[in-house]
């Protein structure tokens, strides 16, 4: 008797590049066939068909549990099977009565709550400071925040509880301050910062594929000029690939992006004021721009301006 098995592999193509074509198998089959043979052999089932409809048993038992212990990872409504049952909660309340937060959620079958559906977080005077929803315990769909006169500030999305698409952030007058792309939790491409007054860009933030900084280029504010005038440019090493457990530990995961490459300042009137080059987060040649306030200022913070070679600072010539 030849036993059921899958589709012989030699017979299946991808109908494209004329090569054969792997046969879909999810990865926890393996499991069940031998969940299959346990069956067979306690409750004495016979070789052939059914064996293979004991295995069969066995998949729809797994496919049965979902990631939060619903029973199935197909959507609840129009499958034949009941929606999870939702209760609305409320986290707490202030002085005077008014909710902090609301949401729905349901209990899986370990008991542990899931959000789902929408949740909204409240100021003290009773509006909205914040509207997100979840899907099965994880942040899905659009996302707003307001401040407390109701003005939106923030708004984006989320998928699978990473942010994705769109972000933008503004002002209490409704100016737009900054709006960047995200795919899968990380921004991609430019992070673009707004003038208060003049709308303008004077902030922007170039990341690469994998989420980094790489480059960074501002203005300065046109509090006290009608335009905006460039005031610096510079490049930051990559980042190196998280691999192992070794990489992780690393110290500098922790570290603020290492300036790498040219850095150039300018006045406010436009004229060259410093030129450096950097080497993975070292001065190394020119006139650089050294940090007086930590971290933050190897970025945006007070900076004094050494000359190096090599390296080395060169000392300054003591004054007559």
């Amino acid at each position: 008797m030849t036993r059921n098995r899958w589709p012989d592999d030699s017979k299946v193509s991808d109908g494209h590049s004329g090569r054969q074509a792997r046969p879909w198998r999810p990865a926890f089959v393996p499991a069940c066939w031998r969940v299959g043979r346990a069956f067979r052999g306690s409750a004495g089932i016979l070789p052939g068909p059914s064996l293979a409809a004991a295995r069969w048993l066995a998949v729809l038992a797994l496919l049965s549990l979902g990631a939060d212990g619903y029973k199935s990872p197909t959507e609840e409504t129009g499958k034949g099977k009941p929606a999870p049952v939702l209760e609305k909660k409320v986290l707490g309340t202030y002085p005077n009565g008014r909710i902090i937060e609301e949401y729905t959620c349901y209990r899986n079958v370990r008991g542990d709550e899931v959000r789902h559906g929408i949740a909204t977080d409240y100021f003290e005077n009773g509006e909205k400071s914040m509207l997100v929803n979840y899907h099965h315990g994880q942040r899905e769909g659009k996302m707003i925040e307001w401040d407390s006169s109701g003005q939106v500030i923030r708004e984006g999305a989320w998928k699978n509880d990473r942010e994705i698409g769109l972000w933008a952030g503004w002002s209490a007058s409704g100016k737009k301050q900054w709006e960047c792309f995200y795919w899968e939790g990380h921004i991609v491409g430019k992070k673009v910062y707004y003038d208060k007054k003049s709308g303008k860009p004077v902030r922007v933030e170039v990341y690469d594929e994998d989420g980094n900084l790489s480059e960074l280029t501002a203005w300065y504010s046109t509090i006290e000029s009608p335009e905006p005038a460039l005031q610096f440019h510079g490049t930051f090493k990559k980042r190196k690939e998280i691999r192992s457990l070794k990489d992780i530990a690393r110290t500098d995961l922790f570290r603020g992006p290492d300036k790498h490459g040219t850095w150039t300042y300018w006045s406010r009137e436009g004229d060259l004021k410093a030129a450096g080059i950097w080497k993975a987060g070292k001065p190394w040649e020119g006139t650089c721009g050294i940090p007086l306030a930590g971290e933050a200022g190897s970025i945006a913070g007070v900076e004094r301006f050494v000359l190096y070679r090599q390296g080395q600072a060169v000392p300054e010539e003591p004054s007559p």
